[in-house]
């Protein structure tokens, strides 16, 4: 199943410690686990390396805190002056970047 987002879920058993409330687990956190040899940790995220949320290969994936990968996002997102980031503010944003014809 791939859910709104681009990933892939996988269904699991009722009991399984990912489980979601729809019946299914991501599969990135199931492969995560499987390289780790553990379970993930409260505060752990895996992150896609190359950014392609289906790509759930062992090696495009790298397991981090949450902080770090808020961090690696927010580091990697456009910055205007102003602070506001290119595809955050919606569909008029969106547009208004796509024509460059931003007012800021």
């Amino acid at each position: 199943m791939r859910t709104s987002h681009g990933y892939i879920a996988v269904k699991v058993p009722q009991d399984h410690h990912l489980r979601q409330a729809h019946g299914y687990a991501y599969q990135h956190d199931l492969v995560a686990e499987q390289m780790l040899g553990r379970d993930l940790q409260s505060g752990e995220v895996v992150h896609h390396k190359n950014g392609d949320s289906k790509d759930n290969r062992p090696e495009n994936l790298q397991v981090m805190t949450n902080s770090e990968h808020t961090r690696l996002h927010a580091f990697r997102q456009p910055r205007t002056s102003r602070g506001f980031a290119p595809g955050r503010q919606g569909d008029i944003a969106d547009a208004l970047w796509a024509r460059k014809a931003v007012p800021w």
